[in-house]
């Protein structure tokens, strides 16, 4: 039976929009300490590698990330990866029936200790993370530590394969570590204080070609700690690198109607989105970062909203700062927008205007 590993527990808060194949805990662990085994031949002078390999791993494994090979996790959009750190170059231990040579001997009947040191590394894989996953248990795979004949014309001793000591007739078990373990993984989602907030602009008379910019603002409070992610233990919690920290919130406008790149005359237009269908037509809404009572009355604003695009909350709030101190919230911050109607189309239809928006943010 293999003995269970503990991964050391971790607290990490990802943006769920965090880029695929990101690090987002390292731990490097000896999971063999005190063991011995030792190899005779007949006729002496036989050879014997001490080879590696996982078992009760899941899924396939990823090659895309040169030296390692991911698998997945029982949590979605998080993946594993094992490095031996007993071969040079730190090479990633394969699933079985592959397996990495670690070292050769000559089977003379030495009683050696047999350590065995890993790299285990936690990344975001293709997949979304779930926001109601933390606290989560950390199912990885299982390594496996074993002899196998050193060459072609050597063959393991079936008496010796026993059913706790055999992977096959050609892998002899000297060990089996279980990697367990636990970790709160935090999805950084922030949330607007007023959840659905509604701006009037008021009636806009025809003869002019935009109507008055209106406060759109909104404020953006943060209720999960920032404990970063891509942190490194080494051996034990005591001797550590602490976690990259948490850049501050993203925010990401999404239209729910079509983006406007330009008016009939062919002037582009700056964060113009159409109105919604069945009411006013020849028209779109602008949106700009800022206070509105220090827009522009031209076309284009000096900082129109880019849709669907990130930006950081740093760069939109004077004096906030790009990074947040581990374990800490991101501070509420009151993010300046300004709204307006403006003429898109050469005769525009009356009707009733409206027009939608999803404000997402997240930590980065």
């Amino acid at each position: 039976m293999p003995v269970n590993v503990e991964i050391a527990p971790v607290n990490i808060t990802v943006s769920s929009h965090i880029t695929d194949y990101s690090e987002l805990y390292r731990l490097n662990m000896q999971i063999v300490d005190n063991v011995t085994a030792r190899c005779t031949s007949s006729p002496s002078g036989g050879l014997v590698s001490r080879a590696a390999t996982l078992t009760y791993v899941s899924g396939s494994g990823d090659t895309s990330q040169a030296g390692y090979i991911i698998y997945p996790t029982n949590v979605s959009g998080i993946g594993i990866s094992v490095n031996s750190l007993d071969v040079s170059g730190f090479p990633a231990i394969p699933a079985w029936p592959a397996m990495l040579t670690i070292s050769s001997e000559t089977a003379n009947g030495t009683n050696y200790w047999r350590h065995q040191g890993v790299t285990i590394r936690l990344w975001k894989i293709p997949g979304d993370i779930p926001s109601t996953v933390s606290p989560f248990g950390i199912i990885g795979p299982t390594v496996v530590q074993g002899f196998i004949p050193g060459s072609g014309g050597e063959h393991l001793n079936p008496a010796t394969l026993t059913s706790n000591r055999a992977l096959s007739e050609s892998f002899w078990i000297i060990s089996a570590r279980a990697l367990l373990g636990s970790a709160k993984l935090y999805v950084g989602t922030c949330n607007l204080r007023t959840p659905n907030q509604t701006v009037q602009l008021g009636k806009h008379l025809n003869f002019y070609r935009f109507s008055e910019w209106r406060d759109a603002s909104f404020i953006v409070d943060c209720p999960v700690k920032a404990y970063g992610y891509g942190g490194i233990v080494n051996g034990s919690i005591s001797n550590k690198t602490a976690n990259n920290k948490n850049k501050a919130p993203s925010l990401k406008i999404i239209p729910y109607s079509s983006v406007i790149v330009s008016d009939h005359l062919g002037n582009p237009l700056g964060g113009t989105i159409a109105l919604d269908a069945g009411g006013a037509q020849g028209y779109g809404v602008q949106l700009a970062w800022g206070d509105y009572s220090t827009q522009v009355t031209g076309i284009n604003p000096v900082k129109p909203v880019a849709f669907n695009m990130p930006i950081s909350v740093s760069s939109l709030v004077s004096g906030y700062a790009p990074t947040i101190t581990l374990g800490a919230n991101a501070p509420s911050a009151t993010v300046k927008m300004a709204a307006r109607f403006i003429q898109t189309e050469a005769i525009p239809q009356p009707g009733r205007a409206r027009a939608a928006i999803e404000v997402v943010a997240n930590y980065e």
